[in-house]
């Protein structure tokens, strides 16, 4: 056993500044595990998307005005059904590896997450459409499922559970403490975006202003790499949480507790 594998005890209670903390202590630690599991997911993606499609790797200084219909939706189906899913489970997995005790391995956390992809990207894009939904009617409602839903990715992972049942899991782990959830899910988000542009701003003006697509292209991976990195391993921690609140004499990884 790798004497530095246990980075993270899961079996306790964290309010937002402990989760905050864990989170970079983490990075701290393990950082290479956590960086190339975002970046061996984010780059190919985002090079295909933004570099390829968008042309943003080969075109003149007119690169950044605007992008393809076709890279343009992928932007937005990227993040749902292979970014997120990816780089959640593959944090998910690193992150129960450290609290057992285990030797973390970004290899073999991605080789686990692609084995979970379909039904983690299912569980992020019914959860997505749903709190959209609910946004375009009324904007209360689809607040109220993004956070009742916030934790349904890690569920799949961690407790082996298909999509519908994930979003279910989500909101009994949710419930009775919805408010606190939103209030750790909106500080994580703004974390993960203030990580993101200390990161990608610089790296983005240098290459607006040398007309250097390949700049801007290395400033968006940047971003999108840090901000679901955090976002992914933060949630992770908030939803062991929340799991030891609600069975506080049943936190075992080994075998995680399934609803009833």
């Amino acid at each position: 056993m790798d004497a530095k594998a246990s980075l993270i005890d899961l079996r306790r209670p964290r309010d937002l500044g402990e989760i905050l903390n864990a989170a970079f202590k983490l990075y701290r630690g393990r950082f290479s595990v956590f960086a190339i599991i975002a970046l061996a997911v984010v780059v190919p993606v985002d090079v295909l998307v933004y570099g390829v499609a968008g042309e943003w790797l080969w075109t003149d200084h007119d690169f950044g005005d605007s992008l393809p219909v076709g890279a343009a939706v992928a932007t937005w189906l990227a993040p749902w059904l292979v970014t997120t899913p990816l780089i959640t489970a593959g944090h998910v997995h690193a992150v129960m590896d450290l609290g057992a005790g285990r030797p973390a391995s970004a290899r073999r956390a991605l080789a686990a997450a692609a084995k979970r992809l379909t039904p983690v990207a299912a569980v992020v894009t019914l959860a997505g459409i749903g709190s959209a939904l609910g946004l375009i009617l009324l904007i209360v409602p689809g607040i109220y499922l993004w956070v009742r839903w916030y934790l349904s990715a890690q569920a799949v992972v961690a407790e082996q559970l298909d999509p519908l049942g994930a979003l279910e899991r989500s909101s009994i782990l949710v419930r009775g403490q919805w408010w606190r959830v939103c209030g750790i899910a909106v500080v994580i988000s703004l974390v993960a975006g203030v990580l993101a542009a200390v990161l990608a701003v610089p790296l983005e003006v240098a290459g607006y202003a040398a007309d250097s697509g390949q700049l801007v292209l290395l400033g968006q991976i940047a971003a999108d790499a840090i901000s679901l990195s955090f976002a992914a391993l933060a949630g992770t921690l908030l939803y062991f949480d929340c799991r030891v609140r609600l069975h506080p004499a049943a936190a075992n990884l080994s075998a995680p507790e399934r609803p009833a």
